[in-house]
Parts: C-alpha cells; sequence; structure tokens
C-alpha cells in the first residue's frame, strides 16, 4: 500500500500541543479515499472476478495479475476494501485459530435456522431459501395449481457457527480484478481526485490544505 498512501495529499494541522506558539506539522490526508464506483453492465467487462487462494495477500495478487506488488492499492480499491485485517480473507491456520478464540466449544452450535426453499404446484418460488427463521417455521400460502391452501412444515435447517464464518470468507474470497489495461486510467483518476479544490481559506496547493482540526471529515 505504500505506493497508494504516497498518492495522498497532504495536510498541515494544528499543531495543539504548543500552546504558546501556533505551529502547524504535516500528515498524510488519510480520510481523502476514493470508492469504485457500483459497477454497471456497460463497465462489467472492464473485471474479472477471482477466488482469493489460502494464504494470498493483496501484494501476491497485484503480482500475479500485474506484475507489481506495489499495485496491491489497485486490488483493495477494486473492491472497496478499507481494512485488510478484516475484509480481506484469512489463511486457513488463521481462521482455525481464531474461530478457536471467539468460538471454543460452540463453534459447531446452532447459531440460527433458515428456511428451505419453497415453490407451489408450478414450480413457482414463493418463499425463497436461506432466510432466517424461527426453528419449526411453518408456512401457509395459497396454490393456484390447486385452488387451495398448502401449509408447509419442517421447512426449517440449522446453521452452524462454523458455517456462518465459512460463508463470510467465501464470500471475502470473491474479489474483482480490474483487468490490467486499465490500470494506468485509474491512477490517472486517483491522481485527479486526490487534488484539492481551489477557492478556500483552507487551500494552500493542489495537494496541500490547511486545517486547525484534523478530525474534521476532509
Amino acid at each position: 500500500m505504500s505506493n497508494y498512501f504516497s498518492k495522498l495529499p497532504n495536510l498541515l494541522y494544528l499543531d495543539r500541543g504548543n500552546k504558546e506558539i501556533r505551529t502547524y506539522a504535516r500528515a498524510k490526508n488519510l480520510f481523502r479515499r476514493i470508492k469504485v464506483r457500483e459497477i454497471n453492465d456497460d463497465q462489467i467487462t472492464n473485471f474479472e472476478l477471482y477466488n482469493v487462494l489460502d494464504g494470498e495477500r493483496p501484494d501476491n495478487v497485484a503480482e500475479k495479475f500485474y506484475n507489481d506488488p506495489n499495485l496491491d492499492w489497485v486490488v483493495l480499491l477494486a473492491n472497496n476494501i478499507l481494512n485488510v485485517q478484516s475484509e480481506w480473507p484469512l489463511d486457513n491456520r488463521s481462521l482455525e485459530k481464531y474461530l478457536d478464540e471467539k468460538y471454543g466449544d460452540d463453534l459447531f452450535k446452532v447459531a440460527h435456522y433458515e428456511s428451505l426453499e419453497v415453490a407451489n404446484s408450478t414450480g413457482e418460488v414463493i418463499f425463497p431459501k436461506g432466510v432466517i427463521v424461527p426453528q419449526g417455521y411453518s408456512f401457509t400460502y395459497f396454490d393456484v395449481g390447486t385452488n387451495q391452501y398448502q401449509t408447509v412444515v419442517e421447512m426449517t435447517y440449522g446453521v452452524t457457527n462454523n458455517q456462518i464464518e465459512q460463508r463470510r470468507q467465501n464470500k471475502l474470497r470473491a474479489i474483482r480484478i480490474l483487468k490490467p489495461e486499465y490500470v494506468d486510467l485509474v491512477e490517472q483518476e486517483l491522481e485527479e481526485m486526490m487534488k484539492y479544490k481551489e477557492g478556500t481559506s483552507q487551500y494552500q496547493g493542489k495537494y496541500l490544505k490547511m486545517v486547525d482540526d484534523i478530525r474534521i471529515n476532509l
């Protein structure tokens, strides 16, 4: 991510440690970031889907697709990942340790119940699979095919803590990769979006602004 941080603009913020002299310290504006726009049908061909392998880091993926580990920020940006610790899949060993510490003997305990798919006599799905419902939930509906009311029982199944965590990890493993031919365009857009706008008293330059309170939304 070092290459990404080098592109962040700077701040001059008031040093509150010195109450006698009004001085400013320089820092990178970590509040400044861009987010990949929602992908529409015209843009979907700019990306390809990829499942992160066990133990792969963002820089490994960047090396694999772009021949440059320093472009790991492109991988993260394409997936709107801010916190690698919580938004990137764990390797198998780390996951096992995490699950043991979090759940202990309750790892395979049922956490909640979900619905099975329910379809009427014509094959139309009228209740989807995977909805969180109470244990033993039943569902009554009017079947237009038979012209009768039908009640479905035994339509739930238990989902364990382990299954929930595995689902989450599988979701994190499924990322999108910006195709290499578009990386230069993203770098250009990033540079443009990192510029500050002129016209305020805070403006000191394209990549520098002055603030009295670094905690404000920048």
